[in-house]
């Protein structure tokens, strides 16, 4: 069975959309990004609350590229992983 390709094109993502990509991240990616940062009170917090407050990190978008990039069950093409860092 052939790996799938996830394949990006300019026009597709112009620009990272923090409050589209972070809440459908899994919490447990979430609850070891706020852990990593510190943030106060992260284990009790929502899943929106965890969201919020990770969207507010100053390297958020590095986290992004990490959620993206991290634990994929596809590959993405190195130019097109240089085409998101870009964006930021």
């Amino acid at each position: 069975m052939a790996a799938s390709i996830f394949k990006f094109q300019p026009e597709d993502i112009p620009c990272f959309n923090v409050r589209e990509i972070l809440p459908d991240a899994p919490r447990v990616r979430l609850t070891e990004i706020a852990k990593a940062n510190k943030i106060k009170g992260h284990s009790k917090m929502t899943q929106w609350g965890l969201v919020a407050a990770t969207a507010k990190l100053p390297d958020v978008a590095a986290i992004i590229m990490d959620l993206i990039t991290r634990d994929r069950h596809y590959e993405i093409a190195d130019v097109d992983i240089k085409y998101l860092q870009s964006l930021s």
